[in-house]
């Protein structure tokens, strides 16, 4: 039976690729895995030194560069990857609240990676 794009559905039981992935093929990880750990020679932006470093490498220099300029999101992406997501946004109430449509609170969690703890944090704001 065709579906509304012209497709047949599987039918239960049914298997449509019954060979599987080819022998030998490599999944979109085992690829760009390769690829980051390629080495390349270089200048180091911080150490002004010639080095030979790994496509990875270069790409956490890259980060360090934009957040030393400000870029915020990837002194974020840095700072997890150290030492795992430390704020996350659990809410936002944009004037929306039935009770009273003229607060503006922002809900934060706290998150202790270490220790698992979660502590949340309520600003809010009258209009």
């Amino acid at each position: 039976m065709r579906n509304e794009a012209g497709l047949i559905k599987v039918q239960p039981g049914e298997v449509k690729n019954p060979k599987g992935r080819g022998k030998g093929s490599k999944n979109r990880g085992t690829i760009i895995s390769k690829w980051l750990e390629a080495n390349s020679k270089g200048t180091n932006p911080i150490s002004k030194e010639e080095e030979r470093l790994s496509q990875e490498d270069w790409i956490i220099l890259a980060m360090i560069g934009q957040a030393r300029k400000g870029n915020v999101k990837a002194a974020e992406f840095l700072f997890d990857g150290k030492y795992g997501p430390l704020l996350r946004m659990a809410g936002a109430n944009n004037g929306d609240d039935s009770e009273n449509p003229d607060s503006n609170i922002i809900t934060i969690e706290v998150v202790d990676p270490h220790f698992e703890n979660v502590t949340n944090l309520s600003v809010g704001a009258s209009k």
